[in-house]
């Protein structure tokens, strides 16, 4: 069991992680062209708001890791989650909060278009074992400059 001390080692090292996925996906959009703008407060569902060519896109930043020790593909929640005196509450994004998804993995911004998302969403940089290509995603595919043109 972990005591305190780890406890907040831990989230401190997951609130460093959120704060640095965040930095590199502003940086990723800025780079793209984007005006980049973030609200002030806490209260808001999206991270930040990106404006290119007068058409305002809302964006909520999630890290990813691994899905595995294979290191072919990765992934991230497309949710939130709150701790309260009542327990956890995780609460799903819809496209009346937010347009897209980003996060930033092994160097590079990637961009999923809300609708795209349930739970959790997986990109993959190489095709399953099996073969199976069927409901697929690449990481490719997901780039900021493929995804946001």
């Amino acid at each position: 069991m972990l005591d305190l001390a780890d406890k907040l080692i831990i989230m401190d090292n997951t609130i460093i992680k959120g704060m640095t996925t965040e930095l590199n996906c502003i940086c990723s959009f800025i780079a793209a062209g984007y005006q980049v703008s973030i609200p002030y407060g806490n209260c808001a569902r999206y991270d930040f708001i990106a404006d290119k060519d007068n058409k305002l896109i809302r964006v909520q930043v999630k890290s990813s890791s691994w899905t595995d020790e294979s290191k072919t593909a990765f992934m991230f929640y497309a949710r939130s989650t709150h701790i309260n005196s009542k327990g956890v509450k995780q609460q799903k994004y819809d496209e009346q909060q937010i347009d897209y998804f980003a996060t930033f993995f092994e160097g590079q911004c990637y961009v999923v278009p809300v609708a795209e998302c349930s739970i959790a969403k997986t990109l993959r940089f190489e095709p399953p074992q099996s073969g199976q290509l069927k409901g697929i995603n690449f990481a490719i595919d997901y780039e900021i400059n493929k995804v946001l043109k």
